[in-house]
């Protein structure tokens, strides 16, 4: 394993590397400039700078921006965990800056989505696109494959060459370029030849995902889907024991009840009853899956009941002893890949880290050694934040070397990305438009009075006790009071506008959500009461009004008990994406080779009993997909074949649609239903559960970062906190800052203790106590380094580390 980790650290460190040699260049250039501009070093420092060596050049001819520039770009992806190798010198540092820019990931994504979803518009297509002509969807795959070309051009050229075709995704997605060209290359000679766009085979379509996994932008799904590959070569074993005791039960029961199968044992619908090897394995597999249960052992336990001893034997080793193992191996492998993907993660931010230092040091005493001077870090602040305020630097800045020096060190600085990952809420003090406008109107006795009692606690339970007794009164029918609640949520909504301000009150959510909702409902119902129609019915107004009561879930989140799930729900918001984009690509995958084996095979009808058309295929003739009328669950077009996905998902009954399939095919098709309960259901689902289990650990026993704790002593000390003494809880911070809490400073600031966290982020704190030694040897400051932290049910913070 340490083997592993020392190649995967090998491996990593070539990420960094296109821009380790511009560091070392403009380093010490920059280094120079900045004594200069301070004047002769003290008496007894000493220039870090090697005379034989040719990177040391005169003063005049450094760039201290191209410094900065690459120290803020270096700072930046070490605190987004971002790890693309870029060339250093200025153009590439400006064309890498603007590759990242938010708008270009946008638009990547863009593109992304309509190269996917493109496929609804091909043979075979949904029924509402039966009507689009064949050039559109082409002309749209032809656009997506030109901003994919492009793109990877651009990533080539802000990389060096040596670096790029070195790395196996930059290969990859270079073949599926070229793949889909021929792809649709191919199709358009089909097409010309024969002028049908029906019967080519659109083979490159199943592979269209890889551009999302392979990507730079795709890192947390390729990493994800890493780790499963990775999981799924050591839960080998586990299937090949499960798979050895399904053909030593299948054996012995095709043993027990073929013997008696001739005579009485038949399925209800006549089928034979464990008469063959295979089937009687197929039948345990579906068992244990329990999507057969009590069917399967029904006809041997009414000829006799002894019988039941052999299902209970197999259910128990292999349902709940087997498949928990199943679990356990898969949460135990895939926690320990993952933890080495978060380590070799940890080591290339330290390295970036380290770089940005070097661009920015300079040498002060000895026994000090290099630091970053507190005007460096200001400039550096605001080239990569230049709309945040400096008071936020300077509050950075203390928390980080404890405000006693203007200078931060390398173990100081090393911290840095940590704490930028702390959510910092800055408020400024505003005017709103109708206290510019009607000063002395919005400041007099009457509007203070309503102010305050907007902004007073009560003003909220208030609204949400009225929220509670709505919905009781509309689940219980009583009618008549629907307008005055209606009136209530109006008015509740105009005095936070007031006090507020539209800017403040539609930042929130929960405020746009209410609005939203609110002025639906009236809509609706001035509607009806003005064109005297009544086809929207009068439970219109309460089924919209009780929309309202998931607002409730705020009070749930003062509840400690409570607080915990919604906070592991809210925080698992990012990695939730990433594995609902694997079982996406798993859909995608397996509906577009679905629909090429098994469109139009079987259709959906209109049911009536005197002339069954059996999903239009006789061969479903009694068939149990027929008469449980599943015609719709079929691979027509990509709606119905994910809607199909989606039913195998949940397992109930799929073993039924499996055999639809195999009745108007052949029982290779198993096969295919087989991969997909093996790799979706079982595998990714089960690296799910292990991930909320381990998300769910950590947010119930780690109490609140240090760093936090440290901010937000310093945001009192600075005379920078908003935080007055009637908030009840953390939660309700925020929105008293935006309700105008008066404060004596011009800027105030508060932590947002359920800030929504990043995947780098949720997944280091996972495994933060893991990666002590390690984060502690990657900074290597400290002559006397702290002791690692006590085992407890806490985890150790980062700060805790330095």
């Amino acid at each position: 394993q340490e083997a592993n980790n020392l190649t995967t650290i090998e491996q990593s460190s070539e990420v960094e590397a296109g821009a380790a040699v511009a560091v070392d260049e403009v380093a010490i250039s920059m280094r120079q400039v900045q004594q200069q501009e301070r004047g002769s070093p003290p008496a007894g420092s000493a220039i870090n700078c090697d005379a034989s060596s040719s990177h040391c050049g005169n003063a005049d001819a450094a760039d201290p921006d191209h410094a900065m520039l690459l120290a803020a770009i270096l700072l930046t992806d070490s605190v987004v965990g971002r790890s693309m190798p870029f060339k250093a010198d200025p153009k590439s540092l400006r064309s890498y800056q603007l590759y990242c820019h938010w708008a270009m990931t946008i638009i990547f994504y863009v593109f992304i989505v309509a190269d996917l979803l493109v496929i609804v518009m091909e043979r075979p297509q949904i029924p509402a696109m039966a009507e689009v002509p064949v050039w559109i969807p082409l002309l749209i795959e032809c656009s997506c494959i030109g901003f994919f070309a492009f793109r990877i051009w651009w990533y080539f050229s802000i990389t060096e060459t040596v670096q790029f075709f070195r790395d196996i995704k930059n290969i990859v997605v270079v073949v599926c370029i070229a793949l889909n060209v021929i792809d649709v290359f191919c199709f358009l000679i089909w097409f010309g030849v024969s002028g049908s766009a029906d019967a080519p085979v659109r083979w490159f379509r199943i592979l269209r995902p890889l551009y999302m996994i392979n990507f730079p932008e795709g890192k947390q799904i390729r990493r994800a889907f890493r780790n499963t590959r990775k999981t799924l070569v050591k839960i080998a074993t586990v299937f090949i024991l499960v798979g050895f005791l399904m053909a030593v039960f299948a054996l012995l029961a095709m043993k027990l009840f073929s013997a008696r199968a001739s005579r009485t044992l038949r399925y209800p619908n006549g089928a034979p009853y464990f008469e063959s090897y295979l089937e009687s394995i197929w039948d345990l597999y579906i068992l244990i899956t329990t999507a057969n249960s009590p069917d399967v052992m029904m006809p041997s336990y009414d000829a006799n009941n002894f019988y039941i001893i052999f299902f209970f034997v197999f259910v128990v080793v292999c349902n709940y002893i087997f498949m928990s193992i199943f679990l356990a191996v898969i949460y135990n492998n895939y926690k320990n890949y993952l933890k080495s993907e978060v380590r070799t993660s940890v080591h290339i931010k330290r390295r970036l880290i380290g770089r940005a230092f070097d661009c920015l040091k300079i040498n002060r005493v000895p026994d000090l050694g290099d630091v970053v001077t507190k005007d460096a870090w200001f400039r550096l602040f605001k080239t990569v934040y230049p709309n945040k305020n400096s008071e936020l630097a300077q509050l950075f800045l203390n928390v980080l070397n404890g405000g006693t020096n203007d200078y931060l060190t390398k173990a100081q600085f090393t911290r840095l990305p940590d704490l930028l990952n702390v959510g910092v809420t800055e408020l400024k003090d505003r005017t709103l438009l109708l206290e510019s406008c009607l000063p002395t109107v919005y400041n007099s006795a009457p509007s203070q009075l309503i102010k305050f009692i907007v902004r007073h606690r009560f003003f909220k339970y208030t609204f949400d006790l009225l929220i509670v007794v709505n919905a009781f009164l509309i689940a219980f029918s009583v009618n008549f009071t629907e307008w005055y609640f209606l009136g209530a949520f109006v008015l509740e909504i105009l005095l936070k506008l007031y006090v507020m301000g539209p800017v403040a009150f539609f930042r929130r959510a929960w405020n746009i959500f209410d609005f939203v909702v609110i002025f639906s409902a009236l809509i609706i119902t001035f509607f009806e009461e003005v064109s005297n129609e009544r086809r929207l019915e009068e439970g219109t107004l309460d089924i919209i009004l009780v929309l309202r009561v998931v607002r409730l879930l705020r009070i749930f989140g003062r509840i400690q008990r409570f607080r915990v799930i919604l906070t592991t729900i809210a925080n698992i918001r990012s990695p939730l994406s990433v594995y609902a984009a694997i079982v996406w690509v798993l859909y995608y995958m397996y509906g577009v080779l679905g629909m090429e084996l098994f469109s139009g095979r079987i259709r959906a009808e209109v049911y009536t009993a005197q002339s069954p058309k059996f999903c239009y295929n006789n061969a479903l003739n009694n068939s149990e997909f027929y008469r449980m009328r599943y015609c719709s669950n079929n691979f027509n077009d990509p709606l119905k074949a994910w809607v199909t996905l989606f039913e195998l998902t949940i397992v109930n009954q799929w073993h039924v649609i499996t055999e639809g399939f195999v009745l108007v095919t052949n029982k290779f098709s198993r096969l295919y239903f087989m991969s997909f309960h093996l790799i979706c259901v079982i595998l990714v689902i089960n690296i799910f559960i292990a991930f909320i289990l381990e998300a769910f650990l950590l947010e119930y026993n780690l109490s609140a970062s240090k760093f936090e704790s440290d901010i937000e002593q310093k945001i009192k000390e600075m005379g920078f906190s908003a935080v007055s003494e009637a908030i009840l809880d953390e939660e309700d911070a925020e929105e008293q800052f935006e309700l105008g809490s008066q404060a004596a400073s011009q800027i105030r600031f508060h932590i947002k203790k359920r800030a929504r966290k990043s995947v780098e982020t949720l997944l280091q704190q996972m495994f933060e106590k893991e990666l002590f030694e390690e984060e502690l040897a990657d900074v290597g400051e400290s002559s006397n380094p702290p002791d690692p932290p006590a085992r407890s049910q806490r985890n150790p913070t980062f700060s805790e580390m330095f």
